[in-house]
């Protein structure tokens, strides 16, 4: 498949292949004129950021990428600082990409259908715990290795719910625009985080740069799952969570649930998006 998408960029060019992509994705979308999809953009954007999942999703995500890029950057020095031997450190890192890989075969194998955000929050609980468990490692071989096959695991599954978080969220409308806005945040997140475990390892090492990730990989866990107990609220008319509901979606009666996965391209276009939340 990767030769085959190689072969069709260099032929076609990469935006062409793109377009081509999107239309066999969502053909409605590429009947479209370039107007309309821009248009649909902007208030699928619109739409999503009067929301409060928006936000949500947006500075969970951007806390767990802090604390994926502070581990990633910093977790060898850590562990041989917490007494590890380096070859273990090494190997322990060495680690990372596997457990990444049979994470999202877990996810493939038992196909939670519907429940993507408690998979998710278990992910982020996830690697949480395997970062708060690296400076209790000690020399002790199979607890360093453990942290960091459970950090790997949260890390693998995170990576690959985000999108779908996002569509089970706020529905298919603009996917693209919708994960484009909350890249930024994430990627200047993920960017910042090894120069921010440097600045904490020189005040305090990694005794207090490790805790710092752990927390913010909780705060992102315990984000995901207060957007869990609102989307409860709301289903079953809990009175906060329907208020929540008509202050997000900007009207003043109960929202019409929509199947996920459908296309919402015609109605946005009339009066702007809505998701299942």
């Amino acid at each position: 498949m990767a030769l085959i998408c190689l072969s069709a960029g260099l032929l076609l060019g990469w935006s062409a292949l793109f377009y081509l992509f999107g239309a066999l994705l969502e053909p409605a979308s590429a009947r479209l004129d370039r107007a309309a999809r821009r248009r649909a953009c902007r208030l699928a954007l619109q739409a999503a950021r009067r929301r409060p999942v928006f936000w949500g999703l947006l500075v969970s995500f951007a806390l767990l990428s802090f604390a994926e890029g502070l581990v990633l950057s910093h977790a060898v020095p850590a562990l041989v600082e917490f007494g590890q031997a380096e070859a273990l450190a090494l190997l322990a890192m060495a680690l990372l990409g596997p457990c990444m890989t049979a994470g999202r075969f877990c996810l493939l194998w038992f196909r939670p259908n519907g429940s993507s955000l408690p998979c998710a929050i278990l992910a982020a609980i996830g690697m949480a715990g395997g970062i708060a468990l690296m400076p209790f490692a000690g020399a002790q071989a199979g607890a360093g290795l453990f942290a960091m096959v459970l950090f790997g695991l949260g890390f693998g599954l995170v990576i690959v719910l985000k999108p779908i978080l996002v569509t089970e969220c706020l529905g298919y409308t603009s996917i693209g625009a919708l994960l484009g806005a909350m890249a930024l945040p994430c990627f200047s997140a993920l960017a910042t985080a090894p120069y921010a475990g440097a600045l904490l390892w020189e005040r305090g090492g990694y005794a207090l740069a490790l805790p710092v990730a752990a927390l913010a990989a909780s705060a992102g866990a315990l984000g995901l799952l207060a957007l869990a107990t609102l989307r409860r609220g709301q289903r079953r008319g809990w009175p906060g969570g329907a208020g929540m509901a008509q202050a997000s979606s900007g009207t003043g009666g109960t929202p019409k649930p929509r199947p996920a996965g459908a296309f919402h391209g015609p109605s946005l276009l009339r009066h702007g998006s809505r998701g299942d939340t």
